[in-house]
């Protein structure tokens, strides 16, 4: 027979989250950093880790609305996705200034930088 965990050790802590999260970025530093558009709004689309969602088409919806947006998308540790998107971004063209519309990143531990570029932030984290 089971045995209740006594409730004076249980603690309420929600999801665990690095603490270098808990760290102030500069938003124009950061886009200048990761050679982002130090203007254009930024939308930060993370698939998770393995490029977990439906990523590409999410990138092709946003760009043929050809707004004056950048697009950073983290593929992840997903080589097909990543190369996929290295496809759509050589079609993709430029914004006025001449930075990229999509930017394409592979796995990346610079997660705080890219989320402190960004104006909106899609995430698909989970199956």
């Amino acid at each position: 027979m089971a045995s209740a965990c006594p409730a004076k050790i249980i603690r309420v802590t929600g999801i665990p989250v690095d603490p270098l999260f808990s760290v102030a970025v500069d938003r124009a530093a950061s886009r200048k950093h990761l050679s982002l558009d130090a203007d254009a709004p930024v939308i930060l689309i993370a698939a998770g880790g393995y490029g977990i969602g439906p990523v590409e088409q999410l990138v092709r919806d946003l760009l043929a609305l050809r707004k004056p947006w950048q697009i950073a998308a983290i593929a992840g540790k997903s080589e097909q996705v990543k190369q996929k998107l290295d496809e759509i971004a050589a079609r993709a063209g430029d914004l006025p200034g001449g930075a990229p519309r999509l930017v394409p990143v592979g796995f990346t531990k610079e997660m705080d930088q890219y989320m402190a570029a960004a104006d909106c932030l899609w995430a698909r984290l989970g199956v």
